[in-house]
């Protein structure tokens, strides 16, 4: 294989792992919208797409690094191999600020759904304390009489 064919090859990976980023990317502004209508079931399948799309990107990411590694800088395409690598650099750190943000959105809502369940449980209580004592019914009666 030549050093053109191994930049080239290269660029294919990154191409292909620029375009599944991009699909995360969809994932994900449809995930923040998910969170936002607390549609639990849909949300959990977006987060599976994403992680089954993320498996190959993980899987190509290693490939590229090991590519580059064994290129020349002096290659005729390193240059824009490197431009195309900060790219998908940019795209993912565009999607863990989503995330960071979705996550955040999450953190809101559980502690609102804490402090609803603790004042569903204090207020529970406190009309337990104010009921009125209901008798207790005796568990034998003499019907005898």
């Amino acid at each position: 294989m030549t050093a053109r064919t191994a930049g080239g090859d290269v660029l294919t990976l990154l191409q292909e792992q620029h375009e599944l980023l991009a699909r995360v990317a969809e994932l994900a502004a449809l995930q923040a919208g998910l969170i936002d209508q607390e549609a639990t079931e849909s949300l959990l399948e977006n987060l599976s797409r994403r992680q089954q799309i993320l498996a190959r990107v993980s899987e190509i990411d290693g490939r590229v690094t090991l590519a580059v590694a064994a290129l020349s800088v002096t290659d005729p395409q390193f240059a824009l191999i490197e431009q195309r690598r900060a790219a998908v650099r940019e795209l993912s750190q565009a999607i863990l600020e989503q995330d960071r943000r979705d996550l955040a959105q999450l953190h809101l809502r559980r502690d609102g759904l804490a402090r609803s369940l603790a004042q569903l449980s204090q207020g529970s209580a406190a009309r337990g304390a104010y009921a009125p004592a209901v008798a207790a019914s005796p568990s034998f009666q003499d019907r005898s009489a």
